[in-house]
C-alpha cells in the first residue's frame, strides 16, 4: 500500500503539492511519512462514493502484478496485511489496541 501511494503522490505531484501550497499546509517533503501517506490517501479518497471506496481499497492492497498468494507467510497474505495496517495505524496515531499492550 506504501508503495502504491508514493507512486501516486508521484505521479500527482503537481496537484498535490498545489492543493498543499494553496491551504498553506507544510512542504511535503518535510512530513513524516505516517503524514504524508495520509494526506494522499486523503486527496485519494476525499470525493470517492462508498463503492468507489471500496474499489480503491482493493486496489492499494492488492499483490504486486503477477504473484500469487499462497503462502499465509506473505506479507501480501490477507491476515498479514491487515496486521500491517493495524501496525501502521498505532505508530501514526500513536494509539494501541488493548490486544496489543504488553504486559505488566
Amino acid at each position: 500500500m506504501i508503495a502504491r501511494l508514493t507512486a501516486t503522490a508521484l505521479d500527482h505531484w503537481w496537484e498535490l503539492d498545489g492543493y498543499a501550497a494553496a491551504h498553506n499546509l507544510p512542504e511535503l517533503g518535510e512530513l513524516p511519512l505516517p503524514r504524508f501517506l495520509a494526506f494522499v490517501y486523503y486527496m485519494l479518497t476525499r470525493n470517492l462514493d462508498e463503492n468507489e471506496l471500496a474499489k480503491l481499497r482493493a486496489r492499494l492492497w492488492r499483490p504486486p502484478p503477477g504473484e500469487v498468494v499462497t503462502d499465509p507467510r506473505s506479507p501480501w497474505a490477507p491476515q498479514n496485511e491487515a496486521a500491517a495496517f493495524a501496525a501502521f495505524k498505532a505508530q501514526a496515531t500513536g494509539t494501541v489496541r488493548p490486544s496489543q499492550s504488553r504486559p505488566k
